[in-house]
């Protein structure tokens, strides 16, 4: 879509950000409003942009990645350092999370661009990818989405199911 591609190229962003479920902290209901709402709140409040997507891990968890433009002197929260290894790439990695996104979302991890790096390129065609999928394919899982959820809501209002997976 030429739309979103020029929304994505013509942007200052400033973070690639991710933002992953965390069973104790929420469910995935609580954790997808409670990160939408995060996330308006600072557009509204401090002129933050954003945009990105929600999708599930090779495991099924839930997780946000997104492109956000951060205005300078308006971030919240400290950002600390934290190297860990990654399983997948079997080497040594570094986060950067965001202490009050932690307390409030979970584990998340800012990784600062610029339009000077590489990696803002990368970062763009990551959530180009993800976002620009196929349109009809994406209306498609959001109809049988709300085709489940409908169903189970009516089934647990009927009290015959305790539990409904999506995936």
């Amino acid at each position: 879509d030429k739309r979103l591609s020029r929304k994505l190229y013509t942007n200052d962003w400033n973070y690639f950000v991710t933002f992953t479920y965390d069973d104790k902290k929420h469910t995935e209901e609580s954790f997808l409003k409670t990160l939408k709402k995060k996330l308006q709140n600072l557009h509204t409040n401090y002129d933050w942009l954003y945009m990105g997507c929600f999708e599930r891990s090779k495991t099924g968890r839930l997780h946000f990645h997104g492109l956000i433009y951060v205005p300078e002197g308006t971030m919240r929260g400290n950002i600390r350092k934290e190297e860990y290894f990654d399983t997948n790439s079997h080497k040594k990695a570094t986060s950067y999370i965001n202490e009050e996104f932690e307390e409030k979302i979970g584990r998340n991890d800012f990784k600062e661009i610029s339009k000077n790096d590489f990696t803002f390129f990368n970062a763009l065609e990551y959530i180009l990818k993800y976002i620009g999928k196929n349109i009809l394919q994406q209306t498609q899982d959001i109809f049988m989405l709300m085709i489940l959820f409908l169903v189970k809501q009516k089934m647990d209002h009927l009290g015959k199911v305790k539990e409904v997976v999506f995936s």
